[in-house]
């Protein structure tokens, strides 16, 4: 039997951390003194404490690891999963170093550190009436994959024919990462399969390209254009995904159009 600084020190964790883990259930000592309350472990709960070191350092909260290390049989899919979500980390890591990267080279250029908005190219255009293929819900960004399944799904077994890429619109008045109203859509040249016909007239457009995680700046300079310019928005704003994953182009060729309905605000 080992002592609880001994089981510490071999497998290289605090003894404040095996007491919290003794306490949350997810590693109890083999034996603990009746009269002294020292806690004893065994030399074969080693390979359990290391195992639990290596998951977290796989990102794994304590208590996924708690209930995958009670079921067994949910390491491997987890791992798999784990796997995914670690590589997706990476992808938005290393967009953020790109994007930082570019922010430095634009410093060094124009001397301004706000003057990204700027890269936006306005336009007003007049778009047509649209009939669209759609799913509306409230969800998190972090859902969309799962919805625009709904919506391949609900194509699918209308067998409409897509006339356009994917879309998407926001349908909030504020912005909330993990709750908010948003419709996928695609458009569709059948009328009588559309689930609605999305109203055509006057529109504010930019293009965003490259990563999602700055596509906020192509918002805020469309809504920029429009205080100088006396717009106002009209409904909810969409975004075109002109080139994407779904186009299987990589990261770096990514398109989107940012599209605002907009009408001219009236003066008293």
């Amino acid at each position: 039997m080992l002592t609880i600084g001994e089981f510490s020190k071999a497998c290289g964790v605090t003894v404040k951390t095996l007491r919290h883990y003794d306490k949350i259930g997810l590693l109890l000592p083999s034996k603990v003194d009746n009269l002294t309350n020292y806690r004893y472990y065994s030399a074969n709960q080693m390979s359990q404490m290391l195992l639990i070191n290596r998951l977290k350092r796989y990102g794994l909260s304590l208590q996924r690891i708690q209930e995958l290390m009670s079921t067994e049989e949910l390491l491997i899919p987890a791992l798999v999963n784990q796997k995914h979500v670690l590589a997706k980390d990476i992808n938005q890591i290393q967009a953020a170093i790109n994007e930082l990267d570019a922010h430095l080279k634009s410093i060094e250029r124009t001397g301004k550190i706000m003057d990204y908005q700027k890269n936006y190219e306005i336009r007003l255009v007049e778009r047509e009436p649209l009939p669209i293929i759609s799913v509306r819900q409230q969800m998190g960004i972090s859902q969309f994959d799962q919805a625009f399944g709904k919506l391949f799904e609900k194509i699918g077994k209308l067998q409409a024919f897509p006339t356009g890429p994917a879309m998407a619109l926001y349908h909030d008045s504020e912005f909330a990462e993990e709750d908010t109203d948003i419709e996928v859509a695609i458009p569709v040249k059948d009328h009588t399969q559309a689930t609605r016909v999305l109203s055509g007239g006057p529109h504010l457009v930019t293009v965003h390209r490259g990563a999602y995680n700055n596509l906020s700046e192509a918002y805020a300079a469309i809504v920029e254009f429009m205080a100088g310019n006396h717009y106002q928005s009209k409904q909810a704003p969409f975004e075109i995904y002109v080139e994407s994953a779904m186009t299987n182009k990589p990261v770096s060729e990514w398109e989107t159009s940012v599209y605002f309905p907009v009408e001219k605000m009236k003066t008293i």
